[in-house]
C-alpha cells in the first residue's frame, strides 16, 4: 500500500471512529441512563426531556462530525464560505416529485 492510500485509510478510520463515538454518546449513553433509572425506580421526570433531546440530536451531530472530519467535505465547505468563483465545486440537485392525489366525495 503506498503512502497516499495509507494516509487516506488512516483519515477514513478516524472519521469512522468519530462517527461511532457520536453513536455511543447520543444513543447508547442516554438509553443506559434511562434504563438504569427505570431499574432503580427513580421517578425523576426532569432527566427524561434532556435524554430525549440528546437522543433526537443524533443526526445533526452525526452530520457535523462527518463534515468536520472528512477532508473533502471540509474543503468544499471552506470554498463555499469563502465564495471563490474559480473553484471547481460540482453541484448536484435531486428533485423529487409527488403525485397529486385528489379525493372526490361522491
Amino acid at each position: 500500500m503506498n503512502q497516499k492510500t495509507r494516509a487516506h485509510h488512516k483519515t477514513m478510520a478516524r472519521v469512522l471512529i468519530m462517527q461511532a463515538l457520536v453513536e455511543i454518546f447520543s444513543r447508547v449513553v442516554p438509553g443506559i441512563v434511562y434504563f438504569a433509572g427505570k431499574i432503580a425506580n427513580k421517578g425523576d421526570r426532569t432527566l427524561l426531556p434532556l435524554l430525549l433531546l440528546i437522543f433526537s440530536c443524533h443526526s445533526s451531530l452525526e452530520s457535523l462530525v462527518l463534515i468536520s472530519t472528512t477532508p473533502l467535505y471540509r474543503r468544499i465547505l471552506k470554498q463555499r464560505i469563502m465564495r471563490k468563483p474559480s473553484s471547481k465545486v460540482m453541484d448536484s440537485v435531486v428533485v423529487y416529485s409527488r403525485p397529486q392525489i385528489k379525493i372526490i366525495n361522491s
